[in-house]
Parts: structure tokens; C-alpha cells; sequence
């Protein structure tokens, strides 16, 4: 997922490594991004002398679809509030590497569901990236893993959480 338009979520990081890991890896790899159109990729000059395909903005049933036909999905934000679409690309089957920083720790263990990297660093994302491909093994358990965490969300537990929340804070106001 690009979005050049929000700082954090690391668009510039995001596509000098996936060039890299595109020469590296040449057609052994497909590279598809979305979240952005074409003229946002040049507006805010970000590498895209690659061979990749760009969906654009996608919406959610699309994003879904998308998923399911990936074997990775990574985020390189800065940090994640929650990062509910690596949470969906793990539901979809998706191996993941996501922001260490952030909520992502609601839902991912480093090396057992996902694979968690430093952000700040671009070489810590392309090398953990690296490995994660050249790996075909880790993939596919990372994968099991991830379908059976993503089993433990849902809109109705989430909504049952919110309303315990709501609940606690409503009483303690009453106090």
C-alpha cells in the first residue's frame, strides 16, 4: 500500500526497496502496489524505474481480491495505530512484514504470525524483506500462522470490545 499523501506510511522507503528487491529478484517476483494513482507516484517523485503493476485506489472488496492473490504483503510505515490491513492480508494468507512500532503488536509476533522491522531504517526493511522471500519455508508458516490469528478478529468482537470499553468508562463517569 503507497500513500505518498500521508508522511508516515513511508512511500519513499516502501519503493527503494521494492526496486531493490525487484533487480534483485527479477522476475522472480511481482511486484503490485496500491493506494495511489500513477501521477501521485511522479507528484511526490518516488522511485518507479521498476517493473510493477499499480491497482490505484482500491476499494475494500477490491483490496480483498488483491490480497488473496499475494503470497507477501508489507507495510513500511512509520508506525501503525492498529495496521488493520496487514491484519487482513494475514486473514487473506498473505505472509507479512510490518512496522515494530505501533499496534501492530495487538495481533503480530515477530517470527512466529509476521515478521516485524525497524522502519526507521531502509536497510532493515529490504533486508528483512530479503530474507522472507529467499525463504519459501518461513512463507508458508508465517502464512498458517497468520490465517489462524486473523480467525481471533472480528467486527463482532471488535464491536463487543468497544462496547465493554464504553461501558466501563460510562460507569466509572457515574462514580
Amino acid at each position: 500500500m503507497i500513500r505518498p499523501s500521508t508522511p508516515r506510511r513511508g512511500a519513499k522507503r516502501t519503493m527503494n526497496v521494492l526496486k531493490r528487491i525487484k533487480e534483485e529478484f527479477a522476475e522472480k517476483v511481482r511486484i503490485t502496489i496500491f493506494g495511489c494513482y500513477d501521477e501521485d507516484l511522479e507528484a511526490y517523485d518516488l522511485e518507479t524505474k521498476f517493473e510493477l503493476t499499480n491497482q490505484g485506489i482500491l476499494t475494500r472488496e477490491q483490496v480483498a481480491t488483491l490480497l488473496r492473490q499475494c503470497d507477501l504483503f508489507v507495510d513500511f510505515s512509520d508506525y501503525q495505530a492498529f495496521g488493520r490491513t496487514g491484519l487482513e492480508a494475514m486473514a487473506c494468507g498473505c505472509a507479512v512484514i510490518l512496522p515494530e512500532k505501533g499496534g501492530t503488536s495487538e495481533y503480530a509476533v515477530d517470527g512466529k504470525n509476521a515478521i516485524l522491522v525497524n522502519t526507521n531504517s531502509e536497510e532493515d526493511c529490504y533486508l528483512k524483506l530479503f530474507n522472507l522471500i529467499s525463504n519459501p519455508k518461513q512463507r508458508t508458516e508465517l502464512c498458517e500462522q497468520a490465517i489462524t490469528t486473523a480467525t481471533e478478529y472480528s467486527i463482532r468482537k471488535a464491536t463487543i470490545s468497544e462496547l465493554q470499553l464504553l461501558k466501563k468508562a460510562w460507569l466509572n463517569q457515574s462514580e
